[in-house]
């Protein structure tokens, strides 16, 4: 199945807000997905995405994804473009973390940084982990957040498998959010969450970027909203977010949503 017909069912499947029957979901998608309240770190952090952007350094990395294949001579401004957070993106992240008072945030992919930054941001007591694979990326993130006066981040560097282990056994508090953002594989995947979900609160959520990017990971998606232990699941085309809840009193509910102006007749009168 190819990228277009993945994102064709998505739209013909995604509901508006106005069919939004979860109060929990409802809650999110205004305070997070479609919340237009802007802070000064935006126009912060965005300015550094946007230097990034026109950056023409070259730079080598390693993509663990594509089985440990060095890529030479590609630029920052190709890496950013093509894998980075984009702001509106970061926007999301930052008013979820926010939402949900995310304390301890765990982060897979750091790249050049944006989405750490946004998530860090949120809360500036909240401790940020976040893991990248190539060390070129790391230090180009580590100048940002340094930049952005961002000093609760802390940074590992290693290939996904052989370090998260180290890192979940050196927690000091258990996490409420992660954002699932690197090795965009259907094994890996379930590999990260089975790896993460003993070291998690007794609520919180999983952010997973690109569940419509290929078969393997829209396969990942979908079982991963069958596991019992999820309460709600929101999928929003690029990306996805699952969230637990041990005292939850409402019902799992799961919702492939879409902004109400790319279904602007669909009002919620007899849906």
């Amino acid at each position: 199945m190819n990228t277009a017909i993945r994102y064709l069912r998505y739209y013909i499947n995604a509901k508006t807000l106005y069919q939004v029957h979860s109060p929990f979901l409802y809650k999110i998608i205004t305070e997070c997905i479609t919340e237009s309240r802007y802070y000064y770190m935006f126009d912060d952090i965005q300015s550094h995405y946007m230097t990034l952007r026109h950056d023409d350094t070259p730079i080598d990395v390693t993509d663990y994804g594509a089985g440990s294949r060095l890529q030479r001579n590609r630029t920052i401004a190709e890496i950013t473009k093509n894998a980075s957070s984009k702001p509106w993106k970061g926007r999301q992240l930052y008013h979820l973390a926010k939402t949900l008072k995310a304390n301890a945030i765990l982060e897979l992919g750091t790249n050049v940084g944006i989405g750490t930054a946004y998530l860090a941001a949120a809360n500036t007591k909240a401790h940020v982990i976040t893991v990248e694979g190539e060390k070129n990326l790391t230090a180009i993130a580590h100048r940002i957040h340094n930049d952005l006066n961002l000093d609760n981040i802390s940074y590992h560097t290693g290939e996904f498998s052989a370090i998260l282990p180290q890192v979940l056994n050196n927690l000091t508090h258990p996490i409420d959010l992660v954002y699932l953002d690197g090795n965009h594989r259907y094994e890996a995947t379930l590999e990260y969450l089975a790896l993460i979900q003993p070291s998690l609160a007794s609520k919180g959520a999983i952010v997973i970027d690109d569940i419509n990017w290929s078969d393997g990971m829209l396969l990942a998606w979908q079982t991963i909203i069958k596991s019992k232990w999820l309460t709600w699941s929101l999928n929003l085309g690029q990306y996805g977010i699952v969230f637990w809840d041990h005292n939850a009193v409402e019902t799992a509910k799961h919702l492939t949503y879409i902004d109400y102006k790319y279904k602007p007749w669909k009002i919620g009168l007899f849906t």
